[in-house]
């Protein structure tokens, strides 16, 4: 699919999007100016990018497992105050978490195998990170 699995564009706030398997997309989850949203509980691999926010405030990504990835596993580009919080992410081939201009950002009890991060900008809020190498 040359689209998102799942997609939630400007206007669309306070979504919650739980317990789906998303896969074989070029973006798994993507989310573009939409502000309050819970994303929990998912499944997402073998997509172009995993979760990917633009210009997408005050999220909450929280117990997703995002794997073997083509791109990056999170993206998060021109965004603020948006929490990362106990998710697990393994074999994306590109980064498994990307901030970028993603201000106030808290990173929080994530698990990362064979995976590293990128950050590009400012303001990283907290970050707690369990990182395993393979």
């Amino acid at each position: 699919n040359d689209m998102a699995g799942i997609y939630v564009r400007g206007g669309s706030n306070n979504n919650t999007i739980n317990y789906n398997t998303v896969q074989s997309n070029d973006d798994g989850i993507n989310l573009y100016a939409s502000t309050d949203n819970y994303i929990e509980n998912n499944t997402v691999s073998l997509n172009g990018n995993g979760i990917k926010m633009g210009k997408a405030d005050g999220n909450y990504i929280s117990n997703n497992t995002v794997f073997s990835n083509q791109v990056r596993g999170i993206w998060i580009d021109i965004a603020a105050s948006n929490y990362l919080v106990n998710n697990t992410l393994s074999y994306n081939n590109g980064y498994g978490i990307t901030l970028s201009d993603a201000s106030y950002t808290t990173l929080t009890k994530n698990s990362m195998v064979n995976e590293s991060i990128w950050i590009s900008g400012y303001d990283l809020e907290y970050w707690n990170c369990i990182c395993l190498a393979r």
